[in-house]
């Protein structure tokens, strides 16, 4: 079952389940598509399309990139689940399982980070075009702010509870440093901006 393939009902039936995926990140790379689309609707109604295509561009590749993350996050939880269930009644199997065990954390780890990486990259490109931006589309940028902030938030909660797991320090600190400064950054240009829509809106009300 691909969950990209689903309808939103389904998804969301999926996501309500007892079954251990999808979860929070895949849920965090389907917030985050949903935030680039709404960034891209706004962007192909601006007046100067020549201006923008290589914007438009950029933002469909990582809007394109998060919904295949949706079926990784999924499919990296269950290559660990699988690891725990390998044979552990010999010392060489137990550490056959430890270094699989590892391997898959990392992987884990990584998933949500490229979620994290892909709509931080999103939302730089985002910012060039709000200028552009026609003022009744506004609403849809700022919605477009809540998405993203909220993938970015779930995305960077999903890399640190498996990096805590991870026994490799050099691995895990370069990871959570960089994980943490794509974070902060991208979540304060989006929470300005949604201000910043917020206000405008508010003082036409």
């Amino acid at each position: 079952m691909n969950l990209k393939d689903l309808s939103i009902h389904d998804f969301c039936k999926e996501l309500a389940s007892k079954n251990p995926t999808p979860g929070g990140g895949s849920a965090a790379a389907a917030a985050g598509a949903l935030g680039l689309s709404l960034v891209l609707m706004v962007g192909n109604y601006a007046e100067d399309q020549e201006k923008l295509r290589s914007i438009l561009d950029a933002l469909k590749e990582e809007k394109n990139k998060l919904i295949s993350l949706i079926d990784e996050d999924a499919e990296s939880f269950n290559a660990f689940m699988k690891t725990m269930k390998m044979p552990k009644s010999t010392p060489d199997e137990k550490k056959e399982r430890k270094e699989a065990m590892q391997n898959a954390l990392k992987k884990a780890a990584d998933i949500p980070f490229q979620t994290l990486q892909a709509c931080s990259i999103g939302t730089k490109y985002m910012m060039m075009l709000r200028d552009d931006v026609k003022e009744n589309m506004l609403s849809d940028l700022g919605a477009a702010s809540t998405l993203l902030s909220s993938a970015i938030n779930s995305a960077y909660l999903n890399v640190i509870i498996n990096a805590n797991s991870i026994k490799d320090e050099d691995f895990t600190t370069k990871l959570l440093h960089e994980a943490k400064q794509m974070q902060s950054n991208s979540v304060d240009s989006l929470s300005s901006l949604f201000r910043n829509v917020a206000d405008c809106l508010e003082k036409s009300a």
